[in-house]
């Protein structure tokens, strides 16, 4: 399910709505649930489930571990390397 701006909901199937979108390992995505944006990436994608790491939450950078992760509870939509880099704080994927 998508909105006007292009955001994707990830319903009850993470999954299946990462391979709809054409989300895989190494993909970043972003969304906010209304408490500042989150950054996470993909590292893989299951049958039903995510595996994701949390770059950026709420404006702090991890690095948090990697685990499974749902897309239900914010839209998310898939952003560049350059727009993780250009985040207050910002850098790259390797250095967290």
């Amino acid at each position: 399910m998508t909105d006007a701006e292009g955001g994707v909901f990830g319903g009850t199937n993470t999954a299946a709505t990462c391979r709809a979108q054409g989300w895989e390992a190494g993909t970043l995505l972003a969304g906010d649930a209304g408490y500042g944006e989150t950054v996470i990436e993909v590292t893989a994608v299951g049958q039903e489930k995510i595996l994701a790491r949390c770059v950026v939450k709420r404006g702090l950078w991890g690095p948090w571990p990697e685990m499974l992760w749902q897309l239900s509870e914010r839209l998310w939509r898939e952003v560049s390397q350059e727009y993780v880099d250009s985040l207050p704080g910002g850098g790259r994927l390797d250095d967290v």
